[in-house]
């Protein structure tokens, strides 16, 4: 494992309302999509925005303009808390409060409501990846489920049944149970990573095996080393995880109002 001193910030981004340069702050979160874009996402300021040349804000997505001069897609979004890139090029954004999904084309600057999460009893909506297929995974943070949509936004699977629990070893997705989803990322091969993070665990859905692997955690808070098994590995610094990447190139969640990029440099 590489020193914690080989680890340097890239790069902060920190916004400030009264400026529309991102340098200055503004997101809570930010996130590259496939095509290499950047998208901003200011969450309890209920909108999300594309950054451009010279970290300007070329549009954002908002019930009304967010700033002068700044071309903005009309969308009723709350709490915003993720996008991703379809294969078409249009985005879709999750809503953690109204727990809806919205499809947002940025060719015709339009929007509209994908997934009503409510019709189908989720109790929140926290991330949205499209995976290989086109298909799109959300998951329920309070509500400890994993879901995955086609790309019309109709349920394909539902990945637990609402009741908190942790198993250790591989289980199928019939028996599976997760605690507090905080965030899924999509990995390679078609898996997707789940933060299971009230079990203090990573882990990993097989889509091709219809199972779920944890690949890190045991089910319990505090330290231990793993003693060559990641499964046995506990760490105290991580109460309770929020937030994984599965690239030291992605953006990363750095507070409140501030984003960083790290990267590894290497003394060796």
């Amino acid at each position: 494992m590489r020193r914690v001193s080989d680890w340097i910030i890239d790069q902060i981004v920190h916004f400030d309302f009264a400026r529309d340069t991102i340098k200055s702050g503004l997101a809570h979160f930010g996130f590259y999509d496939r095509l290499g874009r950047y998208f901003a996402v200011a969450h309890t300021k209920h909108f999300v925005g594309l950054v451009g040349e010279h970290d300007r804000l070329e549009w954002t997505v908002d019930a009304k303009p967010v700033l002068a001069g700044v071309p903005n897609i009309p969308s009723p979004i709350e709490l915003p808390m993720y996008v991703d890139a379809l294969s078409d090029g249009a985005l879709v954004v999750s809503n953690f409060k109204t727990a809806e999904l919205y499809r947002i084309d940025p060719f015709t600057m339009t929007a509209r409501l994908l997934v009503d999460g409510h019709v189908l009893d989720l109790v929140d909506m926290g991330n949205c990846v499209v995976d290989d297929q086109g298909c799109i995974w959300v998951n329920e943070v309070t509500g400890c489920r994993l879901w995955r949509f086609d790309p019309t936004g109709r349920p394909a699977e539902v990945l637990g049944d609402g009741t908190p629990g942790f198993q250790s070893d591989t289980v199928p997705f019939g028996e599976l149970r997760f605690s507090w989803i905080y965030d899924i990322r999509r990995g390679p091969d078609n898996t997707i990573y789940v933060l299971d993070s009230r079990n203090f665990a990573l882990r990993v859905v097989d889509v091709a095996r219809r199972c779920v692997h944890t690949i890190a955690g045991d089910g319990r808070p505090g330290y231990q080393d793993d003693g060559g098994n990641a499964r046995h590995a506990r760490s105290a610094a991580i109460r309770t995880p929020s937030s994984t990447a599965r690239s030291p190139s992605q953006w990363m969640r750095g507070g409140t109002c501030t984003l960083a990029t790290v990267s590894i440099t290497s003394s060796e």
